[in-house]
């Protein structure tokens, strides 16, 4: 009896771990993307388009990585149509990387002075689908 206790008490503390440890990544990503000024405007490249991602190349080596926006998060399934495979355009991005293999979400989109993502819109397209996910 006392090793069966002790087994359920076991569990249920590594699954209390398990849940608080993804909550903390949500709390920390809500308090960062909430901050206006983590953001910055970056002339990228487009260097894919496809049916879920754009990947960007960013110019004059800011950061040494690329960036992928989810569609789902830019709420804009036309996109595609008005912005090509190497246009430079205008995004707004928060930089901090949260885990490995995060991908950082645009939250503006401008080419050639057209607004196609407003930056309050796409924040908080952001805040929102965080706030959805576990």
């Amino acid at each position: 009896m006392k090793k069966t206790v002790s087994i359920i008490l076991i569990i249920l503390i590594i699954g209390m771990c398990v849940f608080f440890s993804g909550c903390h990544y949500k709390k920390r990503m809500l308090e960062y993307y909430s901050d206006d000024l983590n953001y910055e405007t970056l002339e990228v490249k487009v260097n894919s388009i496809e049916e879920e991602y754009m990947e960007v190349e960013f110019l004059y080596d800011v950061h040494v990585h690329y960036t992928y926006s989810p569609f789902r998060l830019i709420d804009m399934p036309t996109l595609h149509t008005k912005v090509k495979c190497g246009d430079i355009i205008n995004i707004i991005v928060a930089p901090r990387y949260f885990w490995d293999s995060y991908n950082i979400p645009i939250v503006g989109i401008t080419k050639d002075d057209v607004v196609y993502l407003e930056f309050e819109t796409g924040k908080q397209n952001l805040l929102d689908y965080i706030e959805r996910t576990e």
